[in-house]
């Protein structure tokens, strides 16, 4: 294994980790989720969806024949996060993490 797939693959772990622990977080509706998808406006059904979406895309993304997949649901999800958090006039530092995300997920495309 050469470095440039062990970076791919310590990246990939990066990204996908706090992905299934979101995920899992909105999928069983914790508390905490549930406060701030309410305040977005957005209710527990949609919260749900939104989870196993994520947790499903992780899978994609660690399958390399599904990746594309992967990859093209989560710039889907990260865009839509962007999109609430300019237009709900959330923090900025939730605007910066979702556009930090953004640009790793590139990087692990460009790399794969």
């Amino acid at each position: 294994m050469d470095i440039k797939s062990i970076v791919f693959w310590v990246l990939l772990l990066l990204f996908v980790t706090p992905g299934f622990i979101f995920g899992y977080l909105k999928l069983v509706a914790s508390e905490s989720k549930m406060i701030h998808f309410q305040r977005l406006g957005i209710g527990k059904t949609w919260m749900q969806i939104l989870g196993l979406a994520e947790i499903l895309s992780d899978i994609a993304l660690l399958i390399p024949i599904t990746r594309p997949i992967g990859m093209a649901s989560w710039l889907v999800i990260l865009l839509g996060a962007n999109f609430f958090n300019i237009t709900k006039n959330e923090p900025k530092e939730e605007l910066y993490a979702s556009i930090g995300v953004l640009g790793l997920l590139v990087v692990i495309w460009m790399m794969n």
